[in-house]
């Protein structure tokens, strides 16, 4: 999808910025950028000067630099206040490398603050795919082999009713009848990240967890953190993509 981007400049332009004031003065600006379901990334752009003898006016060479964060994923549960601290320590740190590492370059002025946000395409489980061959090897998950959109229905059924058969990933006719039992009503399927609030709601003593899976960098992200922490039952989902298509399993 289609990234965006938005420059924060210094307000008063006699004000003389330090990095860490600059990024609390604009930082409640910055965060009604951070919305749910969004990858975000912060630049400071500033310009940073060192002596050079010689040849030079004043002897001060300057140049504009670029210090920035990780992208990192805004979900529902995101404490952003948190969130944009770490986010802040980053581009701080950055900057502490490049004057360590630069050859006498010290700060000199702030230009200002870019923030990039990407939205993140909406998230719904649907048919089974396979699972990526590194996830396969691990054995951590249950990859529930149903042929209809209800992947989220029949691996937290599966979750509530462990079976001790040699066939984990079969819809039995047990598990249909079992899944009866949960609350689905105004969730269509397949489930969206969003309608797992929903879920949450209609199942009390039920909490839902969702992470997802980098096959490229073999790494797990969190999508969807649940506030409901001291519900009984914590079902632990992984939204899986492959070929176009998404997939929840259940993660053991």
């Amino acid at each position: 999808m289609a990234s965006q981007h938005t420059s924060i400049e210094p307000r008063y332009k006699k004000i003389k910025y330090d990095p860490e004031s600059f990024l609390n003065a604009v930082k409640q600006k910055a965060l009604e950028k951070f919305q749910p379901q969004t990858k975000v990334r912060i630049v400071l752009r500033a310009n940073m000067e060192k002596y050079v003898p010689a040849a030079i006016k004043n002897n001060r060479m300057v140049e504009t630099r670029n210090f920035q964060s990780r992208t990192e994923i805004v979900l529902e549960s995101t404490n952003k206040d948190e969130l944009w601290s770490e986010m802040c320590e980053q581009v701080l740190e950055s900057l502490a490398t490049f004057r360590m590492n630069g050859s006498g370059w010290t700060f000199s002025e702030i230009l200002g603050l870019d923030i990039h946000t990407v939205r993140c395409q909406p998230l719904k489980g649907g048919s089974w795919i396979p699972l990526p061959q590194f996830l396969s090897k691990k054995g951590a998950l249950i990859n529930m082999k149903n042929k209809d959109d209800q992947c989220f229905k029949w691996c937290v059924t599966s979750f509530l009713n462990p079976v001790s058969t040699n066939h984990p990933l079969r819809i039995t006719n047990d598990l249909r009848e079992k899944a009866e039992n949960l609350n689905f009503d105004e969730i269509e399927f397949p489930v969206s990240l969003k309608d797992n609030n929903k879920f949450e709601k209609n199942n009390p003593g039920i909490s839902v967890n969702v992470s997802g899976f980098d096959n490229k960098n073999k790494t797990v992200y969190p999508l969807r953190i649940s506030k409901l922490t001291e519900r009984e039952h914590k079902v632990n989902l992984m939204l899986l993509e492959n070929f176009g298509k998404k997939h929840y399993c259940l993660v053991t």
